[in-house]
């Protein structure tokens, strides 16, 4: 189904105000036009992918948004970062490579991530921060805390295997979270009949067995309404939901433009009539609520901000090779040799099964996590008994996903739980390969060894 826009005269009045929301999308226009040509200029490192164009789905859906609700983004996230409260200094000086980032100037403008607002990360692997943002709610899920997680993909992740199996593990878990695809039209350059045969990506849905609705998303109050409702089905327990934004990026795929653009002139004019900044401008002019001076007052603000955090950003310290190995290894723990020896013996799967069964007793925020390890036991009845003991939600059977329950258990890790990850045999980790090496490898260098991810895989 499709989501209509609700009357402003209707508008909740918990939600903000329409001209904080204007001013917001201005800041991130004017953001990502200057990240553009820094670009250009050379002081911007490594890629970046502007936004401008879907301005309205990051600044819609942050407004309904609680503080503490999990936000996962992805490659083209910095207004999803700046929409949810960002520190403008600090995403610049991140791209920069300067240590005042929010990565230390090690993970660059895909990597961007900010804990203490529970944003758990951008992702240069397309589609690969899908499982996270389940891993997420299934931590709020099981400690009852009322969060609900976002997660921000593009049309062309939603081919990804990573995609498709973590809806279906969030779906058969009635996990809160929702998905919001912004459908900007090409995955690079390749439209949508190049990627599939469905136009609708929220037709979906209904196979994963979760709700699905199809959004103007360059119409910020028809986005503010479907993201509070899916927010609202997901805290009731009422599971996931998938949103798909229409919308358009007005740039090319990236900031370095190398290539040719290939999208049909007619389509491009097409959509530049439709750009949620000035379309919401116009609502607010016929409000009365925006003329000429105020215009011009916002665009005025927006442009000192961002100046602002450029001028800092440039003036801070260039990122550190003293930073590089603390950012790959966590601190390390030392623990005392037994007091005696003993006589007891024990076979490898049991010390195995034992060794769980003690953590788990110890630590509420273990969980096991695997195939065929709830009643069955697993395959090498490495958890046998331990679902009689401990129960379903602690002992979690998963569907045949290893690419979504691993990344399930790294957003899990993320979030605050220690999980266990079962792999029923080694040659199943090929599977996951991109979530083991790029994910859970990888995701604390390129935070700037910000997060510690309490994860532990095993497999035989």
């Amino acid at each position: 189904m499709s989501v209509e826009a609700t009357d402003v005269a209707e508008r909740p009045a918990d939600r903000p105000p329409l001209l904080e929301q204007y001013r917001l999308m201005a800041l991130i226009r004017r953001f990502e036009d200057r990240a553009a040509e820094l670009f250009q200029q050379g002081v911007i490192f490594g890629t970046a992918h502007s936004c401008v164009g879907q301005e309205a789905i990051a600044v819609g859906a942050a407004g309904v948004m609680r503080d503490t609700d999990y936000l996962v983004g992805h490659h083209r996230s910095h207004g999803h970062l700046i929409a949810a409260g960002a520190d403008l200094r600090r995403m610049m000086a991140e791209m920069f490579g300067k240590r005042t980032g929010y990565c230390r100037g090690l993970g660059g403008s895909m990597h961007i991530a900010d804990l203490s607002l529970d944003i758990l990360g951008c992702n240069g692997i397309v589609g690969a921060g899908i499982p996270h943002a389940c891993g997420a709610a299934l931590t709020a899920k099981l400690r009852g805390t009322g969060q609900a997680a976002v997660a921000f993909f593009g049309d062309g992740a939603a081919g990804q295997g990573a995609a498709h199996e973590g809806m279906n593990l969030a779906a058969t878990w009635a996990l809160p979270v929702v998905f919001i695809c912004e459908n900007n039209q090409f995955a690079l350059s390749a439209d949508w009949r190049t990627q599939r045969a469905v136009e609708d990506l929220a037709d979906r849905a209904a196979g994963y067995g979760m709700a699905g609705e199809i959004v103007d998303g360059n119409d910020l109050l028809a986005v503010e309404d479907a993201v509070a409702h899916a927010l609202a089905r997901a805290r009731e327990g009422a599971g996931p939901t998938f949103l798909e934004m229409k919308t358009f990026r007005r740039m090319q795929h990236s900031m370095r433009a190398n290539l040719p653009d290939v999208r049909d002139p007619a389509l491009v004019e097409e959509w530049a009539a439709k750009d949620p900044l000035p379309r919401f401008e116009r609502l607010l002019r016929d409000r009365g609520e925006l003329d000429d001076d105020r215009v011009e007052t916002v665009l005025r603000e927006v442009e000192r901000d961002v100046e602002l955090a450029i001028e800092i950003a440039l003036a801070d310290e260039d990122a550190s090779a003293d930073d590089l190995l603390p950012a790959v290894l966590g601190p390390q723990r030392s623990y005392p040799a037994p007091a005696a020896e003993t006589e007891r013996k024990l076979g490898f799967v049991a010390a195995v099964r034992e060794a769980l069964d003690l953590e788990l007793d110890a630590d509420p925020s273990v969980i096991v996590i695997g195939e065929d390890i709830g009643k069955v036991g697993g395959l090498f009845r490495a958890t046998e008994g331990l679902y009689e003991r401990y129960g379903a939600e602690r002992i979690r059977d998963t569907p045949l996903t290893e690419s979504g329950f691993v990344g399930c258990g790294i957003g899990a890790a993320l979030t605050g739980l220690r999980p266990v990850v079962e792999l029923q045999f080694s040659d199943f980790a090929g599977v996951a390969f991109d979530q083991i090496m790029n994910q859970a490898a990888k995701l604390r260098f390129m935070m700037g060894g910000t997060p510690s991810i309490p994860l532990v895989i095993r497999m035989v």
